[in-house]
């Protein structure tokens, strides 16, 4: 019976965090003068998929830079309140690790993104985006 709870907080915390971050981005859209009953309108203000790609990616970058200071400030916490305990010290120990770990691959794959749609603008001489 508690798995179940904590299985309904989960989504719950999940379903918060979507409609925090995720409805105003849809919400969001652009109005472009368009007749839907002569042609297919674009319901978002992105004029390309890589731009949509982009805005998506650059929202995951800032979101996890959030949960990376959390964890850095949560690490830290641990680290103080062990007290010598080695127990409690090779856990703050983890909990650091993987927050920079999760820190380098948040980062890494914006960096890696912006990086590659820079490449590809250079290649076909558009301007390049800067985040």
């Amino acid at each position: 019976m508690i798995t179940f709870k904590k299985k309904i907080i989960k989504y719950f915390a999940s379903f918060i965090v979507m409609s925090v971050f995720v409805l105003p981005i849809i919400s969001s859209a652009v109005e472009t003068p368009c007749d839907p009953s002569k042609e297919l309108c674009n319901p978002t203000k992105f004029a390309s998929i890589p731009e949509l790609f982009e805005a998506i990616l650059k929202i995951a970058a800032e979101i996890g830079s959030v949960f990376i200071v959390l964890g850095l400030i949560y690490s830290g916490f641990l680290f103080v309140t062990a007290r010598g305990n080695e127990e409690e010290l090779s856990k703050a120990k983890r909990a650091i690790t993987y927050t920079v770990i999760g820190a380098v691959i948040v980062l890494g794959a914006w960096a890696f993104s912006v990086a590659i749609g820079n490449t590809i603008n250079t290649i076909t001489n558009t301007p390049t985006v800067n985040p």
